[in-house]
Formats: structure tokens, sequence, C-alpha cells
């Protein structure tokens, strides 16, 4: 039976609507076929059949709901395990339902396919005195959104008086004078109005985040939220639409426990990284499994405009995850798309613009004057306390001698004859640094600047706030009949990010229907396309490497203007023409763009075209049995343009704009196309006896995907406005490659339900997988779960302090079939499809043909475990707390791993093999907290909160891995570590005498040079890059038409190798520092107090600080995630220009950081390993989050 319980003690209709019918999709034509054809049915006259003898009132609406199309619900006062007896022959629905409500003693009403019955029935016989003192009131109740609320429960509070809201919401009820209005409804905070003789009482109902009998999508399905053995977080579209990323990826931080997001690169169309309840294999990979409407997505998350999601799901254990099998070793995150509800067409407008910049800043570099000083400094250090022997004033000459030389190429001739320095001074034969004969410098008077500030400021040229603007439209709505509901959107996001010429558009469209073409058959479909282009510089480090003595810009040689293209009129960027200590790669470098690119200036674009299309079929046979068959392809397509510019470089020269470089340029293009086919067939029965409930389903799912990969590349390009291989002339390469995989799985799951006390689940799923080989290609994988409802129990019915109270626990395995190599990094590499086949590729010699091996055959090669467990306990108490705690432990046998050879074993392009090798552990603690502080009609105030703890351990590794680098850190993986250990010498600060760097040795000696620390005894652990805890604080507030929020995002407990505490600085040729990091350098001997070594220019390295657990921070750190003030109009003025809902609002992320990471102008988000070097991403070349500042209006037609 299909019924929907209503009131404040059943299942909601909303919930419904909002949950049940999002899994189904068709085509854009079917949708508007499916629209315009199908009609509206007025039946309650239809004739039906209706006979039993002492049957129960469910048994009767099941019969009913077979027979006509209509759909009951009812409030909690209806009995419908009583039994009565019934029989009428072709009689109508009208005359059934006024024979039941008779018997029974129900009133019901109808609208559309819907049927209320409802407990509630207002005597009409004569009532005393007293009661003819009573007054009528009418109201309507509605969400905090303006729709009207079907069946929520009005009554006069601790009388038995009251009614149900009809269709419209709207109800009339007589009250006594005095008497408190009490309203309530499922997932909805109850409300109570005190009548002091008003007529009209219109009550605005809150959602509560704690409905126990909301509807969660699951894996091949759909639960309640009570009923559910596993552990998921949902999240809906309204947390979701406060945050302004480009995608929804980033959004998760801080919405979900064990849910780690980490937005480690600044670039437009970046994605977050997620990692759920830790790391489960060797590679460091923790990509999910997103699912999009019961489909697995292998598209471009970013791909997907964030307006067009319902809900997530997160699945975060065995009994969650399990059915999904060797693809949820990293958890499933479940994507749910809008779709129509019952009532008129609605339009909806998104429109936002705003900016953004760096989250933490970057720094200000030392000024020119400074700079100079910092490098004569140097230079006097050098002779007088590195070299010795020579008197202060030997050494400020030595200083004076080289300073010019040190800073600039050589002297130019201006157009008068003279020789002179470009620089942001005006020239002056003197010496520009003076010293009073004690190694003391300032800048000599006469020194007076030429350029502007702006000028030699290279960070504010690169970095600038630039229009951010995002669009969407959607039409949704069903048909009169309520049998067909559809969902279509188009939307464009145009981000322009704030660092050097990056962009991200994204142009979306999305189709969603369903239809109940009758009663045993139900189809629809979801059509989704997105275009996307995106261009990208990273080599911001560059930024780092450049000195305030020079500008991003060409200066003529009089020092007078700057140099312009002689094509575009635009300046022209200078490559270390005047000033030494380029650094090779310019931050301005790549700042053309494929599709406008008028000044030939080298690019870095990408583009690509995702279409996924799905089609379902469902059939309901005789006794209740369900089969639903889906099937769905997806075509992504991605495409990069490389080119290297064949006018501007260190080779440059006039005409600026014209001459090609003597090199010329070079192009490269590569495609990469996947083709994935999902189909399902499942099979399932949901049935009612009595107090029991059983939900079975059995099923079979293929998949498959191909993958083609081309690339070419061509130099020597020596014409203008040419950025194509075939404008190339020599050294061309092709080459591409093309990778096929297949899994087919057999599944099967039980669920059952007594009394809504007692829950169990089981779950069975078979893998097949092409990347093994057959004698080890298939894996099993299974899920137990139980739940047990305390607070239903009667011992606990009387304590009214309880609302729920719930345990559950679940222990199961899923796993992992993906074997991706871990490099000698540490970061994950690519990724073997034929990971148990020998494989080969060209050796030719002297134009003959051959070949080499390219990997061992490993035969032996199996599934990769991972088994879960996972308790908990639900709770909802005193009206206004409720919360979640769980703990969990995941852990991952034979783990596959790629381990290398001794050089003396490595033939061809053979370095190791694929193997299953070591455990790994994963456990933590989980707990959620929601607090209602305030809730009236006037304002309401809520705090959400979690934290969640994380244990990474290496628990068996039978090969000795030992130390690795990721470039300028060290860790170690061994038994009892993390896989991202940080190992290192101990600092032991600035010697006060000589301003050298010291450090620890293992016997707790000191030495001043980390060349005598090179045995591993004399590193030490420092900690993991993995937090021990993060989590999230939300508030939000609503007062009247004003809502508001913000988040504070933590995380405690990680490590971080900060590169820019180095890099930032450092002083030497070509580079200015960022001055309050060196600011407080030692000086002299007995300067106790320096922070940093003494200031060496040649010999730098002698005295600074190198590797050790100086550049390692503790990574704790605060964030203001999110901020969102909005304000509906009235609805009393929309009315009159027939807007249904208008809301303005601004929105800003990471608007403030807290933690030791800023002190040295670096986000405290890294990739996985917590290095920093060249980026805080894994991809490398950009920095940490970026600040978001976003207006925008939702307008609702």
């Amino acid at each position: 039976m299909n019924k929907i319980p209503l009131s404040g003690f059943c299942p909601a209709l909303k919930s419904r609507h909002k949950h049940l019918f999002r899994i189904m999709r068709i085509t854009y034509m079917f949708l508007f076929a499916a629209i315009f054809c199908l009609h509206a049915e007025n039946a309650i006259s239809q004739k039906i059949t209706l006979q039993g003898d002492n049957l129960s009132l469910k048994d009767y609406l099941n019969t009913i709901e077979k027979q006509t199309e209509y759909l009951f619900i009812y409030d909690a006062g209806v009995n419908v395990n009583k039994k009565i007896s019934m029989n009428m022959v072709s009689t109508s629905i009208k005359e059934v339902l006024d024979n039941m409500s008779s018997q029974l003693g129900l009133s019901y009403s109808q609208k559309g396919s819907y049927i209320v019955l409802s407990s509630y029935k207002v005597k009409e016989t004569s009532v005393p005195a007293v009661a003819q003192q009573k007054k009528t009131i009418t109201g309507v109740v509605t969400d905090d959104m303006g729709e009207p609320i079907i069946g929520a429960n009005v009554i006069e509070k601790g009388t038995t008086n009251g009614i149900i809201t009809d269709m419209d919401g709207k109800f009339t009820l007589e009250i006594a004078p005095g008497a408190i209005v009490q309203v309530s409804y499922i997932g909805y905070n109850t409300q109570e109005i005190k009548f002091t003789g008003q007529k009209v009482i219109n009550v605005t109902l809150l959602e509560n985040s704690q409905d126990l009998d909301e509807v969660i999508v699951v894996a091949y399905g759909s639960t309640k939220k009570s009923s559910y053995t596993g552990s998921a977080s949902v999240i809906k579209t309204e947390q979701l639409e406060k945050f302004s990323g480009t995608g929804f990826t980033d959004a998760l931080q801080g919405l979900s426990t064990g849910v780690n997001v980490t937005v480690d690169a600044n670039n437009p169309g970046a994605e977050a990284r997620i990692a759920i309840r830790g790391i489960t294999n060797m590679s460091g990979t923790t990509t999910p499994l997103y699912i999009v409407d019961g489909v697995p997505y292998d598209g471009s998350l970013n791909s997907i405009n964030p307006n067009d999601i319902q809900s997530l799901t997160v699945l975060k254990d065995a009994a969650a995850s399990s059915l999904y099998g060797s693809r949820a070793a990293n958890g499933v995150i479940i994507i749910t798309t809008k779709i129509g509800k019952e009532g008129t067409p609605k339009i909806s407008v998104n429109a936002g613009w705003g900016t953004s910049d760096n989250a933490v800043g970057y720094g200000k570099k030392a000024d020119p004057k400074q700079t100079l000083l910092l490098y004569w400094e140097g230079l006097y250090n050098d002779a007088y306390y590195y070299t010795g022997g020579y008197s202060k004033q030997d050494a400020a000459n030595y200083a004076n001698e080289r300073l010019m030389g040190k800073v600039f190429h050589s002297k130019v001739s201006d157009s008068n004859g003279n020789s002179i320095y470009v620089s942001p001074f005006k020239h002056i034969d003197e010496n520009w640094v003076l010293n009073d004969g004690n190694g003391n410098p300032y800048i000599n008077p006469n020194l007076e600047y030429a350029w502007k500030e702006s000028d030699w400021d290279w960070f504010g040229t690169y970095y600038s706030r630039k229009l951010r603007q995002n669009y969407s439209v959607d039409l949704s709505g069903a048909t009169a009949n309520g049998k067909t509901k559809y969902y279509t959107s188009i939307g464009f996001l145009d981000d322009k990010g704030y660092g050097g010429k990056d962009y991200y558009k994204r142009y979306s469209f999305n189709a969603n229907v369903s239809s109940d073409i009758n009663k045993w058959l139900s189809m629809g479909g979801n059509v989704r396309y997105s275009y996307s282009r995106q261009n990208s510089n990273g080599q911001t480090r560059a930024l780092n490497y450049t000195s305030t003595l020079s500008s991003p810009y060409l200066r003529n040689t009089d020092n007078t203007d700057w140099v312009v293209s002689e094509k575009t009129g635009k300046r022209v960027y200078q490559y270390g023409k005047y000033t030494t200590g380029y650094f090779g790669a310019h931050p301005f470098g790549s700042l053309g763009d494929y599709w406008d690119n008028d000044n030939d200036e080298s690019f870095n674009s990408s583009d690509g075209t995702e279409i996924n299309a799905s089609y379902y079929a469902q059939l309901t046979l005789p006794y209740d049995i369900k089969i639903k068959s889906m099937v769905n392809v997806g075509d992504n397509n991605s495409r990069s343009y490389g080119y290297s510019s064949a006018v501007w470089g260190s080779q440059q020269s006039e005409p600026y704009g014209f001459t090609i470089l003597p090199g010329g340029g070079n192009a490269s293009r590569s495609t990469y196309q996947v083709m994935s086919v999902t189909n399902s067939n499942i099979l399932s029965w949901d049935k009612e006896f009595n107090q029991h409930h059983l939900n079975l389903l059995v099923g079979q799912e293929t998949y498959s995907y191909r993958t083609q990969y081309t690339y070419g590349y061509g130099e020597g390009i020596y014409q203008l406005g040419q950025f194509e291989i075939a404008s190339a002339s020599d050294y061309f390469q092709a080459s591409s490659y093309s990778d096929r995989y297949a899994l087919m799985s057999w599944i099967a799951k039980a669920d059952y339900n007594f009394n809504d006390r007692y829950y169990g689940s089981v779950s069975y799923r078979r893998d097949g997988s092409s990347r093994f080989s057959p004698e080890n290609r298939w894996g099993n994988f299974w899920s137990v779960g139980g739940s047990w409802r305390l607070s239903q129990e009667k011992y606990l019915e009387d304590v009214d302090w309880i609302d729920n109270l719930s345990l559950r626990a679940s222990y199961g395995t899923s796993g992992n079939d993906r074997l991706i190599s871990r490099q000698s990094n540490g970061k994950a590499g690519s990724e073997y499809l034929y990971a148990y086949q020998a494989v080969y590729g060209s050796d030719n010699l002297w134009n003959q043909a051959g070949l080499k091996p390219l990997t061992f055959a490993a035969p032996d090669l199996h599934w990769e475990k991972n088994k879960q467990w996972n308790v908990a306990t639900d709770f909802s108490l005193f009206g206004w707390l409720n919360g979640t705690f769980e703990y969990y432990t995941r852990g991952s046998d034979g783990l596959l791993y790629f381990l290398d050879f001794p050089l003396s074993a490595q033939v061809g392009d053979v370095t190791g093999k694929n193997v299953n090798l070591g455990n790994i552990r994963n456990s933590g603690v989980e707990l959620t907290l929601g607090f209602s502080i305030f809730n009236t009609k006037k304002f309401q105030w809520r705090i959400d909160a979690n934290v969640s703890t994380l244990k990474n351990e290496v628990t068996y590794l039978p090969t000795k891995v030992g130390f690795w680098s990721n470039v300028v850190a060290y860790y170690k993986l061994e038994e009892g570590g993390s896989l991202y250990d940080f190992w290192a010498p101990r600092f032991a600060g600035v010697d006060a005498e000589t301003g050298y760097a010291t450090y620890y040795k293992a016997d707790g000696s000191v030495v001043n040079s980390t060349s005598e620390l090179v045995r591993e005894e004399d590193y030490v652990k420092i900690g993991s890059a993995l937090p021990k805890a993060y989590g999230a604080v939300t508030n939000s507030f609503s007062f009247k038409n004003f809502d508001a929020s913000f988040m504070l995002y933590y995380s405690l407990g990680g490590k971080m190798y900060c590169y820019n505490k180095s890099e930032l600085a450092a002083i030497g040729s070509g580079r200015s520092p960022v001055w309050d990091l060196v600011k407080d350098r030692w000086t002299e001997p007995g300067d106790a107090d320096a922070n940093t070594p003494v200031n060496f220019f040649d010999n730098r390295s002698k005295a600074s600080i190198g590797y050790s657990d100086y550049y390692i921070l503790n990574n704790n750190y605060l964030r203001l995630r999110n901020l969102t003030i909005g304000y509906s109009i009235p609805k009393s003025i929309l009315a009159k220009i027939g807007i249904e809902r208008a809301r303005v609002y601004f929105t800003g992320d990471n608007l403030l950081t807290f933690g030791e990471a800023t002190k040295y102008y670096t986000d405290p988000e890294t990739g996985i390993s917590g290095n920093t070097y060249n980026g805080n991403s894994d991809s490398e070349g950009y920095g940490g989050g970026r600040r978001l500042y976003m207006f925008g209006v939702n307008l609702v037609f």
C-alpha cells in the first residue's frame, strides 16, 4: 500500500514530494511530449468493487489503490489495523468512502489524486453553554518557502478538538477564548499561538533537520531515515545554495561528519578533494564513487549545475555503501537532481554577481629601497662574518663594489648616449647605498623614484578582482492529474577568478521527466548536457622569485616610459632583460587564450563537452512486485590546447609584437574521451504484514567504459596568429592510446522492520572485474546492519523529554579493483587498467621493429578488501536538541600497490610489479548536534555543530618502504604510522653568536649544518599531514523577512610543510622577500632574539635554515567558511507584479582565516601530503583557497 501517514506523528506528504520522485528522468523531447499529451482524469465517480469480511482498513485501502489512481494519506489517529466488513459492488468511490468513514468515525477530503483520511471530527450535537462561546478561526499553514502544508495538525491544546489542513493548507476550527492553538507537522518544528480574538491565524512552520520520517535516497532506492541501519548524511539544496563555488564539491565542506573536503587550488574550475573517513589505499586516492540519479558518473563534477541538485546523500559505512561493491572503497555520494512537483508550472530564476580574491593575502614584498639594503647587507655579511679578515669599512667597500652587479646585468645606453641602469630609480652616478662605517647601510638621499609603486608590485599586478556571474533558469511542474512531473533548466557560469587571465565558463542544460503511464507502468528519463571552457596559468610560484627592483613590464632604455606591442598597443612583458636572477618561468608568460589571442601570447586552455542520458521503465506486477530497468550512456570529451609563443620570451626583440623568435613557437593538442554505458535491472518487493515490513531486492548491473586519448605536438611556428600544429615546421610528435574496462555485478538486499522499532538489513554484491585474471576476477562483498529504536519501547513512552532514541550497528565489506600507482613523491600516479597482464611497447633499433616490456604479468593479483565497523546512536531530546554519535573503523587489506624492483631486476621499462601489499586502518568518532535556540513566529535561531576525528594507520607492511621525499619534505612509511608522516631533524634555533641555523642530533647535541644530519637516526617523527579532527559550527537566523547564517569551519592536529616560509623569506639575486618575514633576522653577535639566520648573499646556504621541523607547521586553523544574508520581499508586494517569491541575498565564502599558516601567507588547505612546494594543490602550480563575494536574486513565477 502506497499510503503516506500524515500529521505531527506520521510521514509527510511534502517529504514524499521532495524525495520519492527524484530519480525519474527522460530525454528532453519525451519531456514535452509527455507534458502536452497526458491529461488529468476526474475519477471520484469511478465505480469500484470492495468486498471483505472482518478485514483491516489497510487491506481495503490497498484494494482501492490497485483499482484506482488514488493515493491515501492519513493522520496518526487513523487506526489502519481496525477491522470492518464491506460489501460494495460496482459502487462509486464516494459512496465507498462515505460508508467506510461512517463505520470508522472518520472524515475525508479529496483533491487531485490524493484522499486524506482524518480522525478529527467536529461534533454537531448540542453542547453546554460554555461551548457556545467558542470562536471560529481560519488560517493557512505554509512552509518557509510559502508552500501550503497539506495535512498539518491544528488542535486546541489540551483537548481532542482539532483538524488537519486541506490540500491548500487551509483550516477552519472552533476554539475557546484564551485557548492555545498548536500546529504541528512531521519534519517541522511545532508552533503554539495563543488565541486573543483574532479571526485569522496564518502559521509558517520551519523544517526540523531531524525529521525521522524523511525519505532519503540510498543505494538502489530510498528509505525512511528512521529505518535506515547504515551511516549516511543528507545535504539538501537549501544548504548547498549558500555557497558560491564552481561546483557542489567545495560546498560540502563542513556539512557532514566524516567527509573531509579540501579546496587546495584557487584557479577557477578546480575541484575540491573529498575524503570520506580517511584513506584506504597506498596511492592516497580518496575520490568517492558518484551516483547521479541512480547511475555511476564518470564526468567532471563541475559540469553539474549546483542549482539542479535536490539533495546529496553521503554513504559512509558498509551497510550504506557495500551494495556498490568494488567501487565503494572510498565511500559513495548520491546526487539526486530536481524533478517537478504537483501544482501549477513554476519558473525559477537565479542570478548572481560578484568577485573573488586571495583568501589569506600574499604579503608585501620589500620595496626597491628595502631590497637594495638587504642585498648590500648580505654582501657585507659575506665579507665580514663569513669570509672574515675584513674590517667593517673594507666589508662595506666590498658590498659597494659588487651590489650593482648583483642587481643588474649591465648598464645600457639611453638616447643621449649616457650609461644608466634601468630601475625603479632615476639614475645617479653615485653609490646607491651608503653606510655609517659600522656596517649599517642607508639609501643615498639623492636616489629618487622614477616609477610608481604599482609598476614594481608583481603581486598586485597579477592578482585583481574580476567580475563573476552565474545565471540559472528552470521550469518545473506536473500535469493536472499529477501523473507526469517535469523539470528543465539552463545555466551559465562565468568565473574569471582573480589571477592573471584564468577563467572557467560553463553552459549547462538539464531535463528530467517521469510519468505514471498507468497503474502498472512508469517511465522516465533524463538528459544532461554541459560545455565548459577553462584557461589556467599554473605558474604563480614564479611570483615568489620576483624583485621589486624590476617590473613585470619592459621599460625603455631611457627609463622614461613602458614599451608596448606595435601590434596591439599593450604593454610588453620583460623576461629578465635588465636585472639578474630571472626565474625562467614568467608568471605573466601564459596569459593568452586559445579563443582570444590577438597578442600571440602563450596559453594553456582546455574545453570539454559532456552528455549523459538515461532512461528507465518500471513495471508493477501482482503481489506488489516491481521490476525496474535502466540504461545510461555517458559521453565525456575533453580537449587541451597548448601554445608557446612565437613572439614573446627571453629572446623577444623589436619591433615588439611582430618579430618572430629565433626558434619560433610550438603547439600541442590532446583529446580525451570517456564513453560509458550502464545497465541495471532490479526486481523488488515491498510488503507490510500487520506490524512487519519487509523489503527485498535482487538485481543485475553491467558497467563498461572506453577511453581514447590522442596527442600531437610540433615546433617551429614562424607565423603570427597561428596556434595549430599544422603551422609547425619541425620536431613533430604524435601518440594515442585506448583503454577499456568492464564490470559485471549481481546484487541482493533485504530490509526488515518490526513495528517501527526493530530494524535489520543485509546486502550482498558479487563483482567481476576485467582488471584481474579469470582466476581472481570475482569478488564478494556484503554487509549486515541493525537498529533498535528505544524510544518506541513502552518503558520510555512516558519519558516526555526523549523525543527519539535509537541504537544502530553495521559491519560489512567493500572492495577496490583500481590499481593506481604511488609515485616516488607520494602522489597518485596513473591507473593500471590491465593490472594482471604483461604489456609491451615499441623498442625499435636501427629501423628494425622491436618490443620491450612495459609491465610484468601479475596473474595472482586479487581484490583489495575494505572491512568496516560502525556503531551509532541517534537522539532527539527536550524538543530542542538532536544529534548523532558514531564510532567507526575501516580496515583495508591486500592493498593494490606497485612495488619497485631494485635496479638489477629492472628490464626494459619495467621498474616494478603490481602486487597486493600491506594493510591500512582508519578509525574515528563523529558527533553531530543541533540546537533549536529560539523558535517563535517572528524569530528563529538554530545552531548545528559537528566534529569528526580520524586516525590513519598502516597496520601491516611486509616490505620496507622507509623514507621517501615529496621534493623538499621527507616522510616515512612504516607500520604504526600514517601514510603521510613527516620526518625531519629538529631545529634548535639561531645561534646567537654566529647567526647560523642549528639542529639537534639524535644524541641531543647541537650542530649548525644539516649536512651532518644525513643519517636516518637523526630524523624524528614530527606528525601526520592528515588532520586529527575537523568540523563546523553553523548558526542560522530568521527574523520576519530576513534570514542569515554563518559557518565556522575548523581543522585540528594536521601538519603542513610550509614552503612559503622558506621561499617568501629568501634573499637573493632577482628576489625581494616579503618584508615582515625577514625583519627579525640576525644582525650581530649576541642577537638572541633573532628568528631567522644571518643574511648572506653569496653564501646564503651556509647559514640558512635547511630542511627541518622549522618549516613544518601545526596546521590548526579556523575559517569563516560562509556568511549569507537574505531578504524575502513581502508577498503582498509581489502579488501586484505577478511574482510568487523574491529574495535578494549576499553570500561570502572564506571571508576570514585564522591559523599559523596565514602568518606566512599560505592557505591552510593543502594537497593530501601537506606539502606546499609549488603551490598548495597536488596538481601543482596553484595557491590555496580564495574568498568569494556574491550578490544575487532568486525569483519564482
